[in-house]
């Protein structure tokens, strides 16, 4: 009679267990079922979200057929009406006097209408002409071995001719000229007046130096330019150097060959182009740059040369782009610029 009653703590565990087992197992289901549900759920929304931009892609795509339809419509329409779509505005005519008179207004430097309307800004031009004289003229008046008092006179008559030959051109921009004076002397009287006082302040042999020199300026530019290059440099530019560089140059141009002056090395300034390009030419490539290079090298050192050679070569690059478009079938020289001045 007393077994029986010392089993049942026993049971009564066992059974314990076995409900605290049967509710876990319930609880893990639920959590799978209710897991599983949230994931349909979630892709249901995102079924629907993706199958709603669809929806819009289309529309947007059915819209842009539409407005394509509607513009081959009307282009079809203005072809057929005007035989041809007219991609560009009609070309202007114009007659030879309104030509004549819009060429004149754009070749027109702007420079000179300001010095015109200001004088003192006539008389800051002219200021700073004169005190570049020293900067052209400087090595000649030195050459010359001129006085104190020659060189000022020499500069004097410089000075005026650029007055002058200012005058000239103001007087003849629209609206006429600057003051009440109205007869002006063309730019070859000034130019042989010039001539005749500098005759008589240097005597023969000193304007034929003059000349000579004069000859030479259109390439001293380029000798200033690499000068200045080298300038900072551990190898500047010497006098002696300059002095046969510049003429191996002038020595290499037809212009200088022939008795005139050399030839510009790098004709790239309006006052030179424009004239060209009205009259559709080409720039002329009148120095020889080979001969130039190969006799340079004798004179310049390899850093120097190097410096040389590339600024020689930026210039042809220029010149040969332009005569490129120049020689363009057509007309490519309309609306061709290198800057106004």
């Amino acid at each position: 009679m007393k077994t029986p009653m010392k089993a049942r703590p026993e049971l009564l565990l066992a059974a314990t267990l076995t409900i605290a087992a049967a509710s876990a197992l319930v609880w893990w289901r639920a959590g799978i079922r209710h897991e599983r549900e949230s994931s349909w759920q979630a892709l249901q929304r995102k079924q629907a979200n993706l199958q709603l931009q669809v929806n819009r892609k289309e529309q947007m795509a059915t819209a842009l057929l539409r407005e394509r339809d509607q513009l081959r419509t009307e282009l079809a329409d203005q072809s057929s009406a005007a035989g041809a779509p007219r991609l560009h505005k009609p070309v202007e005519t114009y007659t030879p006097a309104q030509a004549e008179e819009m060429l004149r207004f754009f070749l027109t430097p702007w420079q000179d209408l300001a010095l015109r309307n200001d004088p003192a800004l006539r008389l800051s031009y002219l200021a700073s002409e004169r005190a570049n004289l020293d900067a052209r003229y400087g090595p000649l008046v030195a050459q010359l071995g001129l006085s104190p008092e020659r060189a000022a006179r020499f500069k004097d008559l410089l000075a005026e001719h650029t007055q002058e030959l200012l005058e000239i051109r103001l007087a003849a921009l629209p609206g006429g000229a600057v003051d009440s004076k109205t007869d002006f002397p063309s730019r070859d009287t000034a130019d042989e007046h010039l001539r005749a006082a500098q005759a008589e302040l240097l005597g023969d042999a000193g304007y034929q130096q003059l000349q000579q020199y004069e000859r030479l300026m259109p390439v001293r530019s380029e000798i200033d330019t690499l000068a200045g290059s080298l300038a900072l440099t551990e190898t500047p530019l010497g006098s002696g150097q300059a002095a046969q560089l510049l003429q191996i140059i002038a020595n290499a141009s037809s212009g200088y060959q022939k008795g005139g002056e050399a030839d510009a090395p790098m004709p790239g300034n309006g006052e030179l182009l424009t004239p060209l390009m009205l009259a559709h030419q080409s720039i002329p490539e009148n120095i020889d740059w080979n001969s130039v290079l190969s006799q340079a090298r004798t004179v310049l050192s390899p850093d120097q040369f190097e410096l040389f050679s590339n600024q020689v070569g930026r210039n042809q690059t220029v010149v040969r782009l332009y005569n490129l478009i120049h020689d363009y079938p057509g007309d490519p020289m309309v609306g061709f610029t290198f800057g106004r001045r």
